[in-house]
């Protein structure tokens, strides 16, 4: 079974909104060695990789952008996706946000597929 997982490698961060950092993952045969994926830090990451499930509701999705700070609310998110006549057409996937995007460019970002 572990050699069709190590062939067939799936994303375990379904439905999750994680920064993207160019640090090595700590695994069990590096633990020894390496730092945390994501350390404590206050410096912003450059890119966030968000995960939309097929079928994930416009409501979700806004929870995950105003987790990683970009909305301050889901209303806000909701609301940009109205007015961008964009709450029908978003694609599922693993899309990477610049941490700089804009509210309009995120929500641009994510009518399209990844």
């Amino acid at each position: 079974m572990a050699k069709a997982e190590a062939e067939n490698p799936k994303n375990k961060n379904f439905g999750l909104a994680v920064p993207v950092e160019d640090k090595k993952v700590t695994t069990p045969e590096n633990a020894e060695n390496t730092k945390p994926a994501v350390p404590k830090t206050d410096k912003k990451p450059e890119m966030y990789a968000v995960y939309i499930n097929p079928g994930e509701s416009l409501q979700s999705i806004a929870d995950k952008f105003v987790g990683i700070g970009m909305f301050e609310s889901q209303a806000e998110f909701i609301a940009l996706a109205e007015e961008m006549k964009a709450t029908t057409s978003m694609k599922y996937g693993n899309f990477k946000i610049p941490a700089n995007a804009t509210k309009k460019e995120v929500i641009s970002m994510l009518i399209v597929a990844p």
